[in-house]
């Protein structure tokens, strides 16, 4: 009877501590796979906020939707997901007569909800992208929320994301000194480069195209157009050199590599006027016409690939003589 009690009492302290190791293998499964999700949205490239965050995940091939403090009720609404290829031919024979194709989804197939959180991570098609519309909607009523957004763009700002969380550390921890100038943006002068920084920034602010105009020191070396006027007008939109991350917009712009006497840049509105303006200090500049490369200028998408005088191809939006036009924004409503 005694060693039947002693059996029993070891049997149960065998499966208490079994019960114990599961639950705690889970707990530490559960804890890797939030470390795992916190990681994939702190190096993803915001989109839009709405009914749910939407980003786009680093590998360009992912949308994450997020919603903190989120139950049952919020995912219950279907998602639609319909995507534009930037070639229809891309499109399943079928879907061809449309410009899109649907990849709508229920938030179990690809969703958590954990500790009053939700994501959902969506892959994408391996085709080009022209643009993703995205919500959720119930059947009967109509959509919920909704966002249109150019894929393209989004893609640009998600390659210049890392480097430029790397150039406003710098900036916090004043590695730039001060702003050489303070407005809408401030604007920091370093070398060949304007950093423009908003710190609480939305695609609002971003909408107005910038202008940025530089005087030489010699006339001759602007190109043949610009002579008569006397200054490069190099004007560009945040699309073409921003990002927006953590609720900040960033750009980075490369000057051209020869000496200037003044600098003007803020932005404006056609047929309004300007937002803002900033004169920008000339200290001592590059001289002569080198093809020195800039510092990180590629691989931040600053240049786009362009070589030469700085903003001598048009990126997209701007057009040969740097009369930009600004891609519309992504649009949602609630």
């Amino acid at each position: 009877m005694y060693t039947a009690m002693r059996l029993k009492r070891r049997s149960s302290a065998i499966l208490a501590g079994c019960l114990l190791a599961i639950a705690t293998a889970v707990h530490h499964a559960e804890a890797a796979e939030a470390r795992r999700l916190d990681q994939a949205i702190a190096n993803a490239q915001p989109i839009v906020q709405s009914g749910f965050d939407v980003y786009l995940a680093e590998d360009g091939n992912r949308l994450i939707y997020v919603k903190d403090e989120c139950g049952e009720a919020d995912v219950g609404p279907k998602f639609f997901l319909h995507v534009v290829p930037t070639d229809r031919s891309h499109l399943p024979e079928h879907l061809r007569q449309y410009d899109f194709e649907s990849l709508d989804f229920h938030f179990g197939d690809y969703g958590t909800l954990s500790d009053g959180r939700c994501i959902a991570i969506r892959p994408l098609p391996d085709y080009d992208i022209s643009a993703i519309r995205t919500g959720q909607y119930i059947r009967g009523q109509g959509k919920l929320w909704k966002v249109r957004f150019p894929f393209e763009r989004f893609r640009n700002y998600l390659a210049r994301l890392k480097p430029y969380r790397t150039v406003h550390a710098s900036i916090v921890s004043g590695g730039f000194g001060e702003p050489a100038a303070r407005s809408i943006f401030d604007v920091y002068h370093n070398g060949d480069k304007l950093i423009y920084l908003k710190e609480s920034c939305g695609t609002e602010d971003v909408e107005a195209p910038f202008f940025l105009h530089v005087v030489p020191v010699d006339v001759d070396t602007l190109p043949a157009h610009r002579k008569r006027a006397g200054f490069d007008n190099l004007n560009f939109s945040f699309h073409d050199y921003g990002t927006i991350f953590d609720g900040k917009c960033l750009v980075i712009g490369v000057l051209p590599d020869y000496a200037l006497t003044r600098i003007e840049t803020g932005q404006y509105i056609i047929g309004v006027g300007q937002v803002w303006k900033a004169e920008i200090p000339v200290g001592e500049q590059p001289r002569g016409g080198g093809s020195r490369k800039p510092e990180y200028a590629d691989d931040q998408g600053i240049r786009g690939g362009c070589s030469g005088r700085p903003y001598s191809c048009p990126a997209p939006g701007m057009t040969t003589d740097h009369r930009t036009t600004v891609p519309p924004p992504a649009t949602f409503v609630n």
